[in-house]
C-alpha cells in the first residue's frame, strides 16, 4: 500500500482484509489487491477502532471529547456521543454493536450505549489516569494500565499497574 503522505494513524479492520489510514482524509485500503477502496475528507479526530461493519470510531480530542462514529464506506457521520470526560480520552473501542468502551486520564473506564448515548457502566480504574486499555478477542475482558502521575511541578510518581475488568 503506497501513500504519498505520511499517515500518523493506521489500523487494521477486524477481518484483517482492510487498512484504515488517516491524515487529512480517511482512506480505506484493500490488503487483498493493494488498492484504495474509499477515501473521504475528514477533519478533527483520532482513529481508535473499526468494527466488522466498517464503522470507524474516532475521538475528537479538540477540547470537546466527542466520540464520532463514521460509516467507513460513505464517510457519513452515523452518530456522535458527547462524553463526560474533562480530560483527554486515551483509548476507545467498539465493545459490541451497541457499546463503546473508553478510558481517559481522569482515572476512569466507561462503557457507553451507542443508541442511548449514555454511560451504562463506569469504573474508577487507576489512581493517576488510564493510559491505555485493550480488549481480549471475545471482548469480554478489558486490561487497563497506568504509568504514574506526570506533572511539570512535581517529580514523577511511578505506579505502573495493570488491571483486568469483566465487561459482562
Amino acid at each position: 500500500i503506497a501513500n504519498k503522505e505520511y499517515s500518523p494513524e493506521i489500523i487494521f479492520s477486524p477481518n484483517g482484509h482492510l487498512v484504515i489510514s488517516y491524515k487529512d482524509s480517511i482512506s480505506i485500503w484493500s490488503i487483498d489487491d493493494f488498492k484504495r477502496l474509499y477515501s473521504f475528507p475528514y477533519k478533527g479526530g483520532i482513529i481508535r477502532d473499526v468494527d466488522a461493519t466498517n464503522r470507524i470510531l474516532l475521538v475528537d480530542g479538540n477540547g470537546v471529547n466527542k466520540l464520532n462514529i463514521i460509516d467507513g464506506t460513505s464517510g457519513q457521520l452515523i452518530t456522535n456521543i458527547l462524553t463526560t470526560y474533562k480530560q483527554f480520552i486515551s483509548s476507545a473501542y467498539f465493545l459490541s454493536n451497541d457499546m463503546i468502551v473508553t478510558a481517559a486520564l481522569d482515572d476512569s473506564i466507561r462503557i457507553y450505549d451507542i443508541n442511548e448515548k449514555s454511560i451504562v457502566r463506569k469504573w474508577k480504574a487507576h489512581e493517576y489516569g488510564v493510559n491505555f486499555i485493550s480488549l481480549n478477542k471475545d471482548r469480554t475482558k478489558i486490561i487497563s494500565g497506568e504509568f504514574g502521575k506526570l506533572s511539570f511541578n512535581e517529580p514523577l510518581v511511578k505506579s505502573d499497574s495493570l488491571k483486568i475488568w469483566d465487561t459482562q
